[in-house]
């Protein structure tokens, strides 16, 4: 069998085949495992993990094993709440989160409903400290 013919089984079948042999991993697979992804840093737990494009930031987390604060996974508790330092972060579905656009402004975003677009840098959001007055 020349090169031609196996590339034809290969297209016709949807798997790779070297020599004649048929192995198990299908062209999608080898396709998303080709997807460039973005590593996104978490100050306040101290960890980095790779997201995929337009796939949630806790969803990637939760993959991965890294323990965050989270509740609703719907935008609307406000538990996973953080600041990006760097980098593109989307929040999604903005109008239907309960985050303002004034915490967009200061780079706020609720990671249950935020994709990435670039290597990233999140952390905890800081409080101003709190002023007595006399």
């Amino acid at each position: 069998m020349d090169l031609k013919q196996q590339k034809c089984i290969f297209q016709r079948n949807n798997f790779l085949s070297i020599k004649g042999e048929k192995l198990s991993i299908k062209i999608e697979e080898i396709e998303a495992s080709i997807v460039a992804n973005f590593l996104v840093t978490l100050l306040h737990v101290n960890q980095t993990i790779k997201v995929q494009p337009n796939e949630l930031i806790l969803d990637a987390a939760i993959r991965q094993g890294v323990n965050l604060f989270y509740s609703c996974r719907g935008g609307t508790c406000r538990t996973c709440m953080l600041e990006v330092v760097e980098g593109e972060v989307v929040q999604q579905d903005a109008d239907g989160c309960m985050i303002s656009e004034q915490e967009l402004t200061m780079n706020r975003r609720l990671i249950c409903m935020s994709t990435v677009q670039s290597h990233a840098i999140l952390d905890k959001v800081k409080r101003l400290p709190s002023v007595t007055v006399e």
